[in-house]
């Protein structure tokens, strides 16, 4: 049938254009879109020979680091518009979600110029470039053993283990959840300036 051939083709597409091993975490469709033909790393300044798969193993990089901010800050954004006014209260700080009436401090929302959030912004800032400076060397120093997402930190399991591709692929996971649910926060407040925080069982 029509549809029958149609998802032959777009099967074909896919394993035309996705590099990635086929162990690798958490893959589903790895690059249906074919775009690590479209090398966009620091690398691609001094090598212009890179392969497609280590292209893709430089945005499955980038995926994990997004990922690990964006569970970092799905936690942190309800949690502070719910703690702060009471924490404000109890120690006498500045109620940084007045403002905004009870929303988050963010572009959209507003109250980033108030008190302390301009220097916490630069100096989280200049953690997150210490970070990754750190991380570009690792990859440096490793080389073709250099695995997505180290920082040379203790390990749970070793690369190439079972345990470790499972681990691997639930950070992949629940950092594509958490990337996902920060659109929706930073949506529902904009659209409804209704507070993330006033969902919480608590």
């Amino acid at each position: 049938s029509a549809s029958v051939r149609a998802l032959t083709h777009v099967h074909a597409l896919h394993n035309a254009h996705a590099p990635a091993r086929p162990d690798a975490p958490a893959r589903a469709c790895a690059d249906p879109l074919g775009l690590a033909n479209f090398d966009l790393s620091i690398d691609s300044a001094t090598d212009k020979t890179r392969s497609a798969a280590l292209v893709m193993r430089d945005y499955r990089d980038a995926e994990l680091k997004h990922g690990r901010l964006a569970m970092l800050a799905a936690v942190a954004w309800p949690l502070q518009e719910r703690l702060n006014p009471l924490l404000a209260a109890r120690f006498h700080y500045p109620n940084l979600v007045a403002e905004t009436g009870g929303l988050s401090p963010s572009v959209l929302n507003g109250g980033l110029e108030q008190s302390v959030i301009p220097a916490a912004v630069l100096g989280f800032a200049a953690l997150i470039s210490a970070v990754e400076l750190h991380g570009l060397n690792i990859k440096a120093e490793r080389g073709p053993a250099w695995v997505p997402g180290d920082f040379g930190t203790a390990r749970i399991a070793e690369p190439g283990t079972e345990q470790f591709a499972s681990l691997a692929s639930g950070e992949t996971w629940n950092g594509r959840i958490a990337m996902i649910a920060m659109l929706a926060y930073v949506a529902q407040e904009a659209l409804t300036k209704v507070p993330v925080g006033n969902m919480l069982i608590f």
